[in-house]
């Protein structure tokens, strides 16, 4: 039966439909076989199941049948999805957690392993009577189970331990919560440490680095393994030794892929580390590392598995992204992720094998390529630059030609097939690309448009309104296109305001991107105010009163509408003026006074009550609130720098007009207590700004 349906997917389905699997019950044990028909007789009223759980059954017998069932297994996820719904998974679990014999043990760890990874790999979820997901990782979900694979990790033998190992590493990647690896953290990570620290056979080493990164990678558990630890350091040590320890290539192919794999592993544990407790030198260090492991020669999992680390490494480090662009040459490697493997010749096996694994793995490839590019053009200008411009008379530049702009377009016009995970992952990656792009004023009005880039994105837009993951990626680059330097920024507007109001005034998942986009839109260096009208036409002030009520605990989305309502009153005296119900003055007082709410978020609205005093309307309406003003003079001598600066600008504001009410507004400054808190400034702020505009309030209060 083994030998029947080995390697033929077709002929595992047919054993399942005929009742391989169901417990129906038989005399197969002590029974006689004579011919393969009177076999299959009573193999149909014998399934594997029950011949597992006999007490009498022989521990060859019983290994042998989950032998069968790992076979059944790799046929396919409606293969999984049936020996879950007929309990060959429950009863291998009780048979691992109960057996002490080495070959069911093996046998069984190797049948729970191919059900997870058929599971994770998975395109599409599977339905039958239940969520299939959901109902296998339960079954793992269990706290015997979990100790026993520790167990096996300290007794058992290698090939135990690696199948042990990559079990506890899938149910960790897989799990949201991982409460039952929580609760045994302690014992799992001293074993795992002292698995590591014996430097044993490599492929146990590789796995018990995957195990350890994916355990760590986990914000929950990587967080009580580091408190476990009492720190970094012991868990840094440990790795950094298995690290050195495998820094020398050895000469035999399959060693080669084990080392680089350990050495993939290692570093992506010290990228956790380095994400919780950041050392620039380590950063570094494991940088070069992951650089070199981006190499063309490499295993195209271990290119994929480094620009993956390297991507979480990078991210909003400046220093590192430089590092890595000029020192490791980054952009030449990256830019190998792009080629296809080349053809080989037919009549060697293994050119053939590793050329069907990179035509595997392509895909793959260039979508670890484009979020690395995301991270590594986010920041820096100049890096862009150095990517995206082609400078024909130097003969030192990176790249020979901008291949980037054009590998962008054929990702994002690539054809979606909707039962390819892969294609659709591309997809959302080489939009992550645009966007970091596409934050820079320069190639907004050059590279993207000698790319088409615009076009494709209306059109992506247009057909993926209803698809909301593709939608979280398109909508941040839309609001990109917004600025003014966007030479298409007027077809955007028309294509994407009512959607836009749509989504803030319904508070909808998108609320922040899409403020992102107005704030870009509505931000004019121009005289005119028609995309601000075309925001506040559609929005109301009492709607945005609500808004900033129902985000309230929301920091990102309050900052934002505090930036937002900024741009709309500046240099805008009809929305001001529109405001006969005072609902402005209702926001500023919600923002500042009722509501707690973290400094940048103050920033932005203080900003907006500048340009608010900007209008003469403003400083009335200011002014006639004792309570705001007496709230702003304390926070103006016990706020930060930046909170001190917007406030005496807001102050010399209200001072700044010489008309009927100028006196007024002067006596009431001095019974707040201005002078005193403009005295505490001018005697302790090193900031000219600020020294210089108490100057000007105090020129202006001589008059009293």
């Amino acid at each position: 039966m083994r030998n029947l349906t080995a390697g033929n997917r077709r002929q595992k389905a047919n054993f399942i439909v005929v009742g391989a699997i169901p417990s129906w019950g038989g005399q197969l044990l002590g029974g006689s076989l004579v011919g393969f028909r009177a076999a299959w007789a009573i193999f149909r009223r014998n399934s594997l199941v029950y011949i597992i759980q006999q007490d009498d059954c022989m521990d060859e017998l019983k290994r042998d049948c989950i032998t069968l069932l790992t076979s059944l297994a790799k046929g396919g996820n409606g293969n999984v999805t049936s020996l879950c719904d007929y309990g060959a998974c429950d009863v291998v679990i009780s048979t691992l957690i109960s057996s002490q014999t080495n070959n069911v043990v093996l046998a069984s760890v190797r049948f729970l392993r191919t059900i997870l990874l058929t599971l994770i790999h998975q395109h599409q979820k599977l339905r039958k009577s239940v969520t299939i997901e959901s109902f296998i990782l339960d079954k793992f979900d269990d706290e015997k189970l979990i100790s026993r694979l520790v167990e096996i990790l300290e007794f058992g033998n290698i090939s135990m331990k690696i199948s042990s190992l990559e079990i506890i590493a899938k149910i960790a990647s897989s799990r949201g919560k991982c409460l039952v690896i929580e609760l045994i953290g302690i014992k799992l990570l001293d074993v795992l440490l002292k698995l590591l620290d014996k430097n044993e056979e490599p492929r146990l080493v590789a796995a018990g680095t995957r195990a350890l990164a994916t355990l760590l990678e986990h914000s929950r558990v990587g967080r009580t393994f580091i408190y476990v630890a009492s720190g970094t350091n012991k868990i840094q040590n440990v790795v950094e030794k298995v690290l050195n320890s495998y820094r020398v290539k050895p000469t035999i192919i399959y060693d080669a892929y084990a080392t680089d794999f350990v050495r993939a592993n290692a570093a992506q544990c010290l990228v956790c580390i380095l994400c919780i407790e950041y050392r620039q030198q380590l950063a570094k260090k494991v940088c070069n590392v992951l650089s070199e492991l981006c190499d063309a020669e490499k295993d195209p999992e271990i290119r994929i598995q480094a620009a993956s680390s390297l991507t979480k490494l990078l991210r909003n480090r400046v220093y590192l992204q430089n590092h890595a662009f000029y020192s490791n040459c980054l952009p030449k490697k990256i830019q190998n992720y792009f080629q296809r493997p080349p053809a080989m010749d037919s009549s060697d096996v293994q050119s053939v094998q590793t050329f069907t694994k990179e035509l595997q793995f392509f895909p793959k490839l260039k979508s670890a390529a484009f979020d690395l590019l995301a991270v590594l053009l986010s920041e820096d200008e100049t890096l862009r630059d150095a990517l995206l411009i082609h400078s024909c008379s130097s003969e030192r530049s990176i790249l020979h030609m901008n291949w980037l702009m054009n590998r962008l377009p054929e990702a994002l016009n690539a054809y979606q097939d909707p039962a390819n995970a892969e294609s659709r992952d591309l997809l959302i990656s080489s939009l992550r690309c645009l966007r970091s792009i596409s934050r820079s004023d320069r190639h907004l009005r050059t590279s993207l448009v000698d790319a088409d880039i615009y076009q494709i994105i209306v059109k992506l837009y247009e057909e993926s309104r209803s698809d909301e993951e593709l939608l979280s990626c398109i909508i941040p680059v839309v609001g990109n296109f917004l600025v003014d330097f966007c030479p298409y920024k007027d077809d955007f507007v028309g294509l994407v305001t009512d959607d836009f109001v749509e989504n803030l005034k319904a508070g909808n998942k998108f609320i922040d991107q899409t403020l992102s986009g107005l704030i870009n839109m509505t931000y004019s260096g121009t005289l005119s105010n028609r995309y601000k009208d075309e925001v506040s036409s559609s929005i109301s002030h009492d709607e945005f009163l609500e808004l900033v009520k129902k985000f309230s605990s929301n920091e990102s989305v309050i900052e934002k509408l505090g930036t937002l309502l900024r741009n709309l009153i500046h240099d805008n005296v009809i929305y001001v003026k529109s405001d006969s119900q005072d609902v402005l003055m209702e926001i500023f007082r919600q923002m500042l006074i009722n509501l707690p709410i973290t400094e940048v978020a103050i920033v932005q609205f203080l900003h907006a009550i500048v340009n608010y005093t900007d209008h003469c309307e403003g400083v009335s309406k200011i002014c006639k609130d004792h309570d705001l003003l007496t709230f702003l003079i304390d926070l103006m001598t016990t706020g930060t720098e930046i909170v001190k600066t917007q406030i005496v600008v807001l102050i010399h504001n209200l001072l700044k007009n010489s008309d009927e009410a100028f006196p007024f507004r002067q006596r009431l400054l001095v019974d707040l207590g201005i002078l005193k808190a403009a005295d505490l400034l001018r005697n302790n702020s090193l900031n000219y700004k600020i020294t210089q505009t108490v100057k000007c309030i105090y020129s202006r209060l001589d008059e009293v």
